[in-house]
């Protein structure tokens, strides 16, 4: 009888919690999604007059509706570790992020990692599906100037020409520097037996935790932002100059653990383990051609299939080279050429 009343009473106790949570969730939308939106409407003289200014503000405030997004995260006392290159040294560089799709709890964890970037969130782009349009989201993801994609056969090719279409009249006028794309086109659980099927047919490495990369969106970006007509000749001077793309993936822990939005409302605190992010980085100097392109992003998923879910190579590939005594504590080296970094942030 004790023990059922000590379980019931820590149920009362997580259900509680787990409620308030998502009064403050909720809360924080009713208020800041329509502060932003009335804000902007107000220095619509400043975007006639200083253009620049105005986007300056309206990525500050972006940033901190993302650093409201983060606090599901934060709140619900998740720890965030990150393995690989260090990205600051591009924060300010025009770069394309490459963002292995697993679940909704994807883009608040990126959230999470990028917020001491420094300008990358206020400045970054979004491709995402155009469902996410219709959510409490999509009117600022539609004032921010990202970009909403339709999926499947009958879209693919006026989609693209979009795409294109989009990049050339917000990227640069907007003064954007990361765009973020989920090459996959969807969750993990929905689209690894249609890429192990596509795989097999092309004599491609059959990967489990990862799906092949789509590469429409890929080299319309890339063409795109390095000013380059269908012929290879070089256009204007707004084209890109140092070309990154960025390819991240998080941990199978993720999975383990169901990681989904409604997990930050519902985990118990024992189960909150760390999630695990990898982040790999890529110079695309002569990657433009489609061939080249497609060969190496599909290498670094096999790379992300044999590193990021097997312990044991990955402690082979990294250990620890710096403990510092403070909230923000372990820093990782990689065992290769070059170096690589990690840090892992402990959440109160």
């Amino acid at each position: 009888m004790a023990q059922l009343l000590d379980g019931a009473g820590k149920l009362s106790w997580v259900l509680f919690k787990s409620v308030l949570r998502f009064t403050f969730m909720f809360l924080n939308n009713c208020v800041a999604i329509p502060s932003y939106c009335l804000y902007l409407l107000l220095l619509q003289p400043l975007r006639i007059c200083y253009s620049s200014a105005f986007w300056h503000i309206e990525g500050v405030m972006f940033k901190w509706l993302l650093a409201m997004v983060s606090s599901w995260g934060w709140i619900s006392g998740y720890t965030v570790t990150e393995w690989g290159d260090d990205v600051r040294d591009i924060s300010e560089e025009e770069a394309m992020v490459i963002v292995n799709h697993q679940s909704t709890g994807d883009v608040c964890t990126l959230m999470m990692c990028l917020q001491d970037k420094g300008t990358v969130v206020r400045k970054m782009m979004w491709l995402m599906d155009h469902v996410f349009k219709y959510t409490n989201f999509g009117l600022v993801s539609l004032i921010h100037g990202d970009f909403f994609i339709r999926q499947g056969k009958a879209h693919r090719d006026k989609q693209l020409v979009y795409l294109k279409e989009h990049l050339e009249k917000y990227y640069h006028s907007r003064d954007r520097k990361w765009i973020v794309l989920f090459p996959e086109g969807g969750f993990l659980r929905k689209r690894r037996e249609t890429s192990q099927m596509f795989a097999k047919k092309n004599s491609l490495p059959h990967l489990t935790h990862v799906t092949l990369p789509r590469l429409g969106a890929t080299h319309i970006i890339l063409k795109t932002l390095s000013a380059q007509q269908e012929n290879g000749s070089v256009g204007s001077n707004t084209g890109t100059r140092n070309q990154t793309v960025l390819i991240t993936r998080y941990d199978q822990r993720f999975l383990i653990l169901g990681f989904q939005i409604t997990s930050q409302f519902f985990l118990q605190e024992k189960k909150k383990k760390k999630t695990l992010l990898r982040l790999t980085l890529t110079l695309p100097d002569a990657l433009q051609r489609c061939p080249e392109l497609a060969d190496s992003l599909r290498d670094k998923w096999g790379h992300l299939e044999k590193i990021g879910f097997d312990v044991n190579v990955r402690a082979a590939l990294f250990q620890p080279c710096t403990v510092i005594q403070a909230k923000c504590t372990a820093q990782y080296r990689y065992n290769g050429q070059g170096s690589h970094s990690a840090e892992e942030r402990y959440v109160p």
